[in-house]
This record gives structure tokens, sequence and C-alpha cells, in this order.
């Protein structure tokens, strides 16, 4: 199964792009470096199972030294792109002693729609349309904009009573 044939899958706020290395979120684009979107694809395909640093480190870097290292790298860095907390992981999930597993809904884009169909998502090959993506972009930064006026108004409020 190949992710880089997807143009773009959805994991909650976040638009993952596989064959540009591009994961544009709410507030941020992040240009990740090719092994790192390798390792975000692993997780994909496996979306829900734990899958070790041994498998990992085989899958991506075919097992080469120097590969653990690599690894925490490139989970800190996706972490990083998903604004994600090890602690209370959205994104991707630290199973102690066992290895990583992504916990987030996976949803792959098509032609401006998204299929939401289970748990795992078949990553057949799709068209997409860039507009509908810019228009949720917009969307979620617009809503972002009027909560963070509400907050401002709400202690303006409070500070005067």
């Amino acid at each position: 199964m190949n992710l880089q044939e997807t143009e773009a899958y959805l994991l909650y706020e976040f638009t993952v792009y596989p064959r540009r290395n591009v994961i544009v979120g709410p507030i941020q684009t992040h240009q990740i470096e090719p092994k790192v979107m390798d390792v975000l694809c692993a997780l994909m395909v496996r979306h829900g199972d734990v899958l070790s640093r041994d498998q990992l480190i085989a899958t991506v870097w075919g097992g080469s030294v120097g590969g653990d290292e690599r690894l925490t790298r490139a989970i800190s860095q996706l972490r990083k792109a998903f604004i994600d907390d090890a602690k209370s992981p959205r994104f991707i999930e630290t199973v102690s002693k066992r290895g990583y597993r992504l916990v987030c809904p996976v949803a792959v884009e098509q032609s401006g729609q998204i299929d939401k169909s289970g748990e795992k998502t078949p990553f057949d090959s799709v068209a997409f349309e860039p507009t509908t993506d810019f228009d949720r972009r917009a969307a979620i930064m617009v809503t972002g904009l009027a909560v963070g006026v509400l907050v401002i108004l709400a202690v303006a409020l409070l500070s005067l009573s």
C-alpha cells in the first residue's frame, strides 16, 4: 500500500501531502524531510496499531545504524508539526516498551470531499481540489480569531467588575 499515490490526507485540522513532504496546519505549513514523512506514512498505513521502533526503523531506514536516533528525531519533528504533546497525545502516542501508534482519525481528501468511512482508510489514488483545503483553513483561522476576540472581551469585562 503506497500512501505516496494519494494527494492529501486529513488528520484533524491538518492536511498531509506525502508526495510534497508537507503538513499544512491551521497556523503554519511545515516542509518535512522525506524520511520523516515516511515515518508518518508507516504510522498512517497501520493507523491504530502499535509499530515497534524496530519495525519503523526497518521500514524507513532499512535497519541501518543510527536509525534509533533518527526515529526519535522524526517523531519529535512530527509532534512539533502537529502541535502534539507526548504526555496527552492527539496524534502520535508512545506506547511504553512497545513503540508508537497513530491515534487520530485518518481521512482521504477525495475531489473536495472527505472519506471518513472507518478506522482504516483504503488510501486509493484520488484527485484533489486545492480551493476546498484553502476554504477549510480559512474557516478554522476565522473561528480561532473569533474565539480569541471573545476571550479578550471576557477578560476585559471581568477586570472592570
